[in-house]
């Protein structure tokens, strides 16, 4: 039986379990992966159990989305029922474990029958923490707008990750160009 390495809540060591028992969690999509013609693409035997939301998250990206921890914030997505095969692949397509590495968790979903907020364990993927922030490629942003839209979720949460992640390069341009000047400055002390 295959184990694969998971990382269960805010644990920072990651325990094995199999796949079997990892597809007894629902799948947490955000990002690119609420887009159903990704998905399809991804997974295409993946059944689609609605959209949800995770508490205390934000949506950040380094290249590509991933989530992070941050109070007060939250992130839509959807879930997926995910086979073995289903997960196989999808750790194929988000490079796990080398780019991405698999958290456990609770999302929360409206039940209409009940009126009620409903908390489900699922699993999702996190960018691996050497990652810095950098932009996303426009043909990327573009898949998860229509996905957000094509499911009725909240795009706000895509500006305002874009927006973080402008922000926090050009302060690190800034930064850099700053000790440059530095740099320079010393450098000319130095020749005379």
């Amino acid at each position: 039986m295959k184990k694969i390495k998971v990382y269960h809540g805010d644990d920072t060591e990651a325990s094995e379990i199999s796949l079997k028992e990892l597809a007894n969690y629902k799948y947490f999509g955000y990002g690119r992966n609420v887009n159903p013609a990704v998905m399809s693409k991804r997974c295409s035997t993946a059944k689609y159990k609605g959209n949800a939301f995770m508490i205390n998250y934000k949506l950040c990206f380094k290249k590509y989305s991933t989530i992070e921890k941050c109070y007060d914030k939250k992130v839509p997505g959807v879930l997926y029922e995910m086979s073995e095969l289903n997960i196989n692949s999808m750790n194929s397509y988000e490079g796990y474990p080398l780019s991405y590495h698999i958290r456990t968790g609770f999302a929360s979903q409206y039940n209409p029958k009940a009126h009620e907020i409903i908390n489900i364990n699922v699993f999702w993927y996190e960018k691996n923490t050497v990652t810095s922030t950098t932009r996303p490629p426009a043909e990327y942003i573009i898949d998860i707008l229509e996905g957000y839209e094509a499911l009725g979720l909240d795009s706000d949460h895509i500006y305002d990750a874009i927006a973080r992640c402008e922000h926090t390069i050009n302060r690190r341009e800034r930064r850099a160009i700053q000790e440059v000047s530095t740099a320079l400055s010393w450098s000319s002390v130095d020749d005379n």
